[in-house]
């Protein structure tokens, strides 16, 4: 992989061949990351200041745009080395506070022109989600959590970037394969209950209405873990039980995951729908590629993917 930092002016660096370096693509949360690291010699001075977008290209695609956050040069028992690590272009939306505001019917054109686009964000690809109603922004909120509100609210969609920096708002899924001994190394199953809601009070202060929304499955498996929730005084019945039944499914998200390292470069993307038949683990399952980190060291290299349950 070839690494290239971008300066505020879009001029372009290439870096020195990369001593190691990994990048996570996920589907939203958390945001995606990169970090590399190279030989550094005084030229490279300027970068430590001037750099502020990274990209890189393997076997002629690119496979990671982003934002710089951090750069540092050290000395060593090894030399002198240079290392750049960051974030997608969603820290773009999440380090960005939201104003104050109340929708009383928006579109996802009316959120992207006013909570997206002013960022820099341009390349998207979305299919319309029709108009949600009595949308409010809280003071503080993140333009990202503005965006993954909307469209989570609106169609049950979670927004993401794509390798080369595309902002996709869409449900369609990606390749479908099996991975199973021959194909993968190490496979692990993990099931986890911290943080998983068992019910939520909703409560509408203004109106003194409230309503309990329970995660059953969770109760009957011995979860106990109450969330207590206030919304706006517009907030009719229906969308507070819909905003409780969103929180379980936000918390749920991920309980169940099956990771799985593959002895390969780019092995998958979020969004593929993988066949793990590994029999000691049990009957086959296909779930959803939720985060693939790719890597190459001095160790070695490969791409490790974590499948959570399709919604």
């Amino acid at each position: 992989m070839t690494g290239y930092l971008i300066d505020f002016n879009e001029k372009k660096y290439t870096l020195p061949s990369l001593l190691s370096w990994s990048v996570t693509h996920g589907l939203g949360s958390p945001c995606d990351c990169f970090e590399a690291v190279c030989k550094y010699d005084p030229s490279m001075e300027p970068l430590l200041k001037k750099a502020c977008r990274f990209t890189a290209v393997h076997d002629g695609k690119t496979v990671f745009y982003g934002v710089v956050d951090e750069t540092q040069a050290e000395v060593t028992g090894d030399g002198c080395l240079f290392s750049v690590s960051g974030r997608g272009l969603a820290a773009l939306l999440l380090d960005n506070e939201a104003e104050t505001a109340q929708y009383y019917a928006c579109s996802i054109s009316d959120i992207l022109n006013r909570h997206v686009y002013p960022w820099g964000i341009r390349d998207v690809t979305f299919k319309s989600l029709g108009y949600l109603y009595n949308f409010d922004i809280d003071s503080g909120e993140s333009e990202w959590s503005v965006l993954s509100r909307f469209t989570n609210f609106a169609a049950g969609i979670t927004p993401r970037f794509t390798r080369t920096g595309k902002l996709v708002i869409s449900d369609e899924e990606g390749k479908r394969y099996t991975l199973d001994r021959t194909s993968a190394f190490d496979f692990i199953r993990r099931e986890r209950r911290y943080g998983v809601i068992s019910s939520v009070l909703v409560k509408n202060k203004v109106r003194g209405t409230r309503t309990i929304v329970t995660n059953d499955e969770f109760i009957q498996r011995g979860g106990s873990c109450r969330h207590v929730l206030n919304v706006p005084r517009l907030t009719g019945y229906n969308a507070m039980r819909y905003t409780g039944k969103y929180q379980i499914s936000e918390s749920e998200k991920d309980s169940t995951q099956y990771i799985v390292t593959v002895p390969r470069l780019f092995a998958a993307e979020p969004n593929d729908i993988i066949t793990v038949n590994v029999p000691e683990m049990g009957p086959p399952v296909t779930m959803k590629a939720g985060e693939v980190t790719v890597w190459a060291n001095a160790a070695g290299s490969g791409t490790e993917i974590t499948l959570v349950e399709r919604q």
